[in-house]
């Protein structure tokens, strides 16, 4: 998850590892959610559950950027929200091949 200060030109970034990951990452996903047009009410709540999860250091373009590997749960209000993200990416530098999803199961199993 990276977090964009525009006027400081600066970019901080959040792993698992992160004391405040899961609160960043939750902002972070709601503001994208918005961005791509989703409703308040459905942007709202969107969380981020570390499982089996760890912390990896890449150097992308020169510049070491923090990374979570693992699986994942994500809680949302509705499967829209999920459908986004598993289609579009979670989190940060997507086009550069960061934030892929998969689902591995939807929850609904009994």
């Amino acid at each position: 998850m990276r977090e964009h200060f525009k006027k400081e030109k600066k970019d901080i970034y959040y792993s698992v590892n992160s004391k405040n990951f899961s609160e960043k990452s939750s902002e972070i996903l709601c503001r994208q959610l918005k961005n791509a047009g989703f409703s308040d009410e459905l942007s709202e709540g969107i969380r981020l559950v570390p499982i089996m999860s760890k912390k990896t250091v890449v150097t992308h373009y020169g510049s070491k950027i923090e990374c979570s590997l693992g699986n994942f749960v994500i809680q949302a209000k509705d499967k829209a929200v999920i459908n986004h993200f598993l289609k579009y990416g979670i989190g940060s530098r997507k086009s550069a091949g960061f934030g892929f999803a998969e689902l591995i199961s939807d929850g609904l199993e009994v």
